[in-house]
């Protein structure tokens, strides 16, 4: 006689079933992909900053969005740039306090909501976000609204990045008083008590592929100039002349950065 199968069990076997396909996405190092802005007002005009020092996590299961996922991301607050050296000093030094808390960390906790539960390669869903940020010494929570495009990986995605990618374009606004930043006193200084925040990011599933690539193969640093980063530099790019033979496989692998390994033979 056959023995049925406990629906506990069942139930059990589903939700790991369900984990496993959870991928964890990373952001590359590569330029041009992720970046944090913010605008603020001021009595005489808004002002604007910008930094491409944004690194950070992403765990989702395309088919169970809101169940899945969960994520972090980080900023260099000291790499904000607002296009006035002076005044890029002043907020590192008297407001954001760079040299005591260099960093800006939002932790997601959970989706709230979400145009779709099931993301479709190419399609994008709108999701209300709640997480936690670590700014200034202060953790706070916040919602996000962000919109998602999750791609499989295909001919046309690897010429970005390897792998299945996400992209994520977040915004939020914070109160500076709610993280014990003084605003400049000054009246054509003083500016809002708002800031609003948006971050870009573009995510893989494989990272590890990014190791062997020098500088994304299209800039093998001229080849003879360095393979353009390929994990601290690759000391040059073993001879190749003839330039870096269209790297579309990788560099030759960079392995130990001795050298691309004969890049483009």
């Amino acid at each position: 006689m056959r023995k049925s199968i406990p629906i506990s069990i069942l139930l059990a076997l589903a939700m790991l079933a369900t984990s496993a396909w959870a991928g964890k996405f990373q952001t590359s190092p590569q330029p041009g992909g992720n970046k944090v802005s913010f605008d603020v007002t001021a009595p005489l005009e808004s002002i604007s900053g910008v930094s491409s020092d944004v690194s950070g996590h992403f765990t989702f299961d395309p088919n169970n969005i809101k169940g899945t996922a969960k994520g972090q991301f980080s900023a260099d607050l000291a790499s904000l740039k607002t296009g006035i050296g002076l005044r890029d000093e002043h907020m590192r030094d008297n407001f954001l306090e760079t040299g005591k808390y260099p960093q800006a960390i939002f932790t997601l906790d959970k989706v709230v909501s979400a145009s779709s539960n099931k993301a479709v390669s190419g399609q994008p869903v709108t999701l209300e976000m709640a997480g936690t940020l670590n700014l200034h010494g202060v953790k706070k929570a916040e919602t996000v609204t962000a919109t998602i495009i999750y791609m499989k990986g295909d001919e046309t995605t690897k010429n970005i990045l390897p792998g299945n990618l996400v992209s994520i374009n977040a915004h939020f606004d914070v109160a500076l008083a709610d993280y014990n930043i003084a605003r400049p006193q000054k009246l054509f200084l003083k500016v809002g008590e708002t800031v609003n925040i948006n971050v870009v990011s573009r995510l893989t599933d494989a990272p590890h592929m990014l190791k062997g690539a020098c500088g994304g193969c299209d800039n093998c640093g001229g080849c003879g100039g360095g393979c353009g980063g390929c994990d601290g530099g690759c000391g040059g790019c073993g001879g190749c002349d003839g330039g870096c033979g269209g790297c579309d496989g990788g560099c030759g692998g960079c392995g130990g950065c001795g050298g691309c390994g004969g890049c483009g033979q």
